[in-house]
């Protein structure tokens, strides 16, 4: 794959990517946050913006080095697919002991 071709991949998938983790969050938030602190339920859109901000401030893009860029494609679209949903899981276990 070219370079220019995995950035357009990039590129269309990175919206799914937002919704993807906003979701999560907002699941997450909604089940702990409120119990816990007495704060207010959280709604998809201001879930996706914390998201995105959070996304900001602690994103570390992976170094492609000596990879292809379709390696790199592959690497990012199963990270961005796997890391939330893998907060979710530990998210569902440990709402099962609250």
């Amino acid at each position: 794959m070219s370079k220019g071709g995995a950035l357009i991949v990039i590129y269309i998938f990175t919206p799914f990517h937002w919704m993807w983790e906003g979701l999560v969050l907002k699941v997450l938030w909604n089940w702990f946050i409120p119990t816990l602190f007495g704060g207010p339920q959280m709604t998809i859109p201001y879930a996706l913006g914390i998201s995105l901000i959070v996304g900001l401030m602690t994103h570390h893009p992976k170094d492609p080095g000596d990879e292809n860029m379709a390696d790199m494609v592959i690497w990012t679209l199963s990270y961005w697919a796997t890391a939330p949903a893998m907060a979710l899981l530990f998210g569902v276990i440990f709402k099962a002991f609250i």
